[in-house]
């Protein structure tokens, strides 16, 4: 068998609103990211594509998304696209009828497990079933299910790893390695980059390849994987398109207007920034970072996210150095919250990064700017 490349890749969310990327329009970043896609295809002499599920942010998206995709997979009519639906773009003959007339387009339904043949590959696969989401289809295999070179797709919750994601679908390493195949585990759900060899056997999440949410910080990828006598071998290839993360240390001599500026001399770089600051600060200049935060977010056009939990907070009045502060301080510790399933609903929806005890430190330090004035 000679060498045979495709690329993975999953969660591209495509279709979802990408506001907090203020400077381009969300159909632009989308657009040029599947061109980008189409140069990779041409370029790395891929043979075929991988799309483990949420490819798409919903079973709406806008029609002009929808054209955006039919567009990538007939300039690339000369190789397959394998897709699985998520949780996001669940499993739908009439959503996916704008694309299922295309020969190049191969779709696994959510019946149960299917499979492809590509060259001396074969490329198993099974979409996303909300019906039954907390049984993975592919736990109860023989350990000789698989053909000697297998790509297996899953839209699916790896449970060795720590993630804010829903549990669906889970499966474990362990389970993975009692299959005796050749293995490439093609996975989609996490949006971090994850990869783990073993044996005969590799295991990747690439992660979402664009940013869709403020908090997706740092480098996105694709991975593009050989199989060559038998043996799978991957590129973690980088993109273009990211959230840089970026440290600012302030400390008691910095003013309002100096943290200011030290936000409006990242607007002359080229990339986008989520912002954390550190050190310490005096209470009136935090109080005034809580209360302009978002007006900050919407004229700073490169900065999608100021993260001020790290600040310490410099208490300087007598006041605050008695007893009462110490039982002030240990009491908000003591107190708890309470987040009711509405609420959760609402949370999830939206993809709300909330931490409760990090909610409750910036209560706390509010309070103390406001007792000190």
């Amino acid at each position: 068998m000679g060498c045979i490349r495709f690329l993975h890749l999953a969660d591209l969310h495509l279709g979802r609103p990408l506001d907090f990327l203020k400077e381009y329009d969300s159909y632009y970043i989308y657009s040029n990211f599947l061109n980008n896609i189409s140069e990779i295809i041409e370029k790395e002499n891929i043979d075929f594509v991988l799309l483990c599920g949420d490819i798409f942010n919903n079973n709406y998206i806008e029609y002009r998304y929808r054209l955006l995709f039919k567009k990538l997979i007939k300039q690339n009519s000369h190789i397959n696209f394998y897709y699985i639906a998520g949780n996001h773009d669940l499993y739908s003959k009439t959503f996916l009828s704008f694309i299922l007339s295309e020969p190049n387009f191969k779709v696994f339904d959510n019946e149960g497990i299917n499979s492809f043949a590509e060259g001396d590959i074969k490329i198993y696969g099974c979409s996303f079933d909300y019906k039954n989401p907390s049984k993975n289809p592919y736990n109860n295999l023989d350990k000789d299910y698989f053909y000697k070179n297998s790509v297996v797709l899953m839209h699916c919750n790896l449970v060795d790893l720590v993630s804010d994601h829903e549990n669906y679908f889970p499966i474990s390493i362990d389970q993975l390695s009692k299959f005796e195949a050749n293995c490439y585990f093609a996975l989609g759900h996490i949006h971090n980059y994850f990869l783990h060899e073993f044996d005969n056997k590799i295991v990747s999440y690439p992660g979402s390849p664009l940013p869709v949410r403020k908090n997706e910080v740092g480098q996105r990828y694709v991975n593009i994987v050989e199989c060559e006598n038998e043996k799978f071998a991957v590129k973690k290839h980088p993109l273009n398109f990211y959230i840089d993360e970026k440290v600012l240390n302030v400390n008691t001599h910095f003013n309002f207007n100096d943290v200011e500026t030290l936000l409006m001399d990242l607007e002359n770089d080229n990339l986008f920034y989520k912002v954390i600051f550190t050190g310490e600060i005096n209470a009136d200049v935090y109080e005034n970072l809580i209360l302009n935060k978002s007006e900050l977010l919407d004229n700073l056009q490169n900065i999608v996210d100021i993260d001020i939990d790290s600040l310490i907070v410099k208490a300087e009045s007598e006041e605050l150095n008695t007893p009462f502060y110490k039982i002030l301080e240990e009491e908000f510790r003591k107190f708890e919250f309470s987040i009711n399933d509405k609420l959760r609903k609402v949370i999830n929806k939206y993809d709300l990064d909330v931490n409760i005890e990090k909610v409750k430190k910036k209560a706390f330090n509010l309070l103390i700017s406001r007792l000190m004035k």
